[in-house]
């Protein structure tokens, strides 16, 4: 695990942060993919609970020589998002900043400098997994979609990410089958019958 984890450090006993439920059952694993990643699928398992999340047998890294990293994370229902908490690299390796942008497939690095992020981070390095970076809430409403943009590692010419957590609440959508009972159409022609045959047997 990158960074000094000293006696006494007490960072992989810590409890759950607080601030919304972990996200991660929500999180749409398989279809998870990154641009620039050294080794493709590695984005992946960057995802994982957070009681792991001090494990140094993940890592997300971008290709030597260009820190450029861009991550796409599909959720299997609409959640709203609170926070989200990174574990980078140590010697610099950790990402300076990340644009957040949501519900948004339709971008790449030739893009992204033109649209504006839903919301920017500046980030600090945080070894121990315990930062927690509040997103605006009314900005993270029903998210089907997240992409991660961190552009540049703190000094490095490499970025590694090693954790990453978001926080927040799903709003699973759950149909459900309506049951009614239809009264039939009053058909003219039945009540016509029904009078002439009265008529007929001479019932009043």
């Amino acid at each position: 695990m990158p960074g000094e984890h000293g006696q006494g450090c007490g960072c992989r006993e810590e409890s759950e942060t607080a601030g919304g439920k972990d996200l991660l059952s929500c999180i749409d694993k398989d279809r998870i993919y990154a641009l620039n990643e050294l080794n493709v699928g590695s984005c992946k398992n960057i995802f994982r609970v957070y009681s792991d999340r001090l494990s140094d047998n993940f890592v997300c890294e971008s290709q030597h020589d260009d820190p450029e990293l861009m991550l796409f994370v599909p959720f299997s229902s609409p959640c709203s998002i609170s926070s989200i908490t990174i574990i980078g690299g140590d010697y610099g390796t950790s990402p300076s900043k990340v644009k957040i942008y949501i519900n948004n497939e339709n971008i790449d690095f030739s893009t992204v400098d033109e649209l504006e992020p839903t919301q920017s981070l500046d980030l600090i390095e945080d070894f121990c997994g315990v930062i927690e970076h509040n997103l605006k809430a009314n900005k993270f409403q029903n998210v089907n979609y997240i992409v991660l943009h961190f552009p540049t590692a703190i000094n490095s010419d490499q970025t590694k990410i090693y954790y990453i957590q978001l926080k927040g609440k799903a709003t699973k959508y759950q149909r459900k089958a309506v049951s009614a009972v239809y009264e039939s159409k009053p058909n003219i022609s039945d009540h016509k019958n029904t009078l002439e045959s009265q008529n007929l047997f001479g019932i009043k």
